[in-house]
């Protein structure tokens, strides 16, 4: 069932999409269901395969404003945006299990399977994609996130973002806005993984050296 549809309406809870898809699977250790053990994202969407409610609750909780702002640079419409984090999520409640860390972190994977829920929704709908080349876009849709807790990360963010080389800050935007691994940025600029570490890495030190 996806979010959109009327049971779960356009301010679905974690809890109310539980409900609404399956029941946890009986598998599940009692390591899994410690909630000292859940800890990282890692933890939180293994304990999510196995069907903890509580789990999903505290990833909804953490990862809900960084993926809207995932969705936002995908999608111009407002109202639309929010049924397609909804459905993101319950795709992310029924496909957990799929998630390996040993290939990437869960950011990395919430992040992908979210920008696949938004292009595919906008592709059956024949609707425009947002570019992803309009830094502008991209700095904006970062520092909205950052703005969810912090109310003066906006300005200060872009400000930062902008101060940084241009090859970093793309970098960090496609990364965690986008969710793109060191071997797509490598791909996508024609560099060595080497290179696109070290774009990053150091243009997350001079993000943070910036925002103090």
């Amino acid at each position: 069932m996806l979010a959109g549809d009327a049971v779960l309406g356009l301010e679905a809870t974690a809890e109310e999409i539980c409900a609404a898809t399956c029941e946890p699977c009986s598998s599940v250790t009692d390591a899994l269901r410690d909630e000292s053990s859940v800890e990282t994202l890692d933890d939180l969407l293994i304990s999510v395969a196995c069907g903890d409610r509580s789990a999903f609750r505290e990833l909804y909780r953490q990862t809900a404003p960084h993926l809207r702002a995932v969705v936002r640079a995908l999608v111009r419409d407002t109202e639309r945006s929010k049924d397609i984090v909804q459905d993101a999520y319950v795709k992310i409640w029924q496909n957990a299990a799929k998630f390996d860390r040993a290939k990437g972190s869960a950011s990395a994977w919430l992040t992908t399977l979210t920008r696949r829920v938004a292009i595919d929704d906008l592709r059956r709908r024949d609707l425009p994609l947002s570019s992803i080349e309009e830094d502008e876009t991209l700095m904006q849709t970062l520092a909205a996130d950052v703005a969810e807790t912090e109310p003066l990360g906006m300005d200060r963010i872009g400000r930062c973002l902008g101060k940084l080389r241009d090859d970093y800050r793309r970098a960090i935007l496609l990364t965690y806005v986008h969710g793109y691994t060191y071997d797509q940025l490598a791909r996508r600029f024609d560099r060595p993984v080497g290179t696109i570490k070290t774009w990053v890495h150091r243009g997350l030190a001079d993000l943070r050296a910036c925002m103090g």
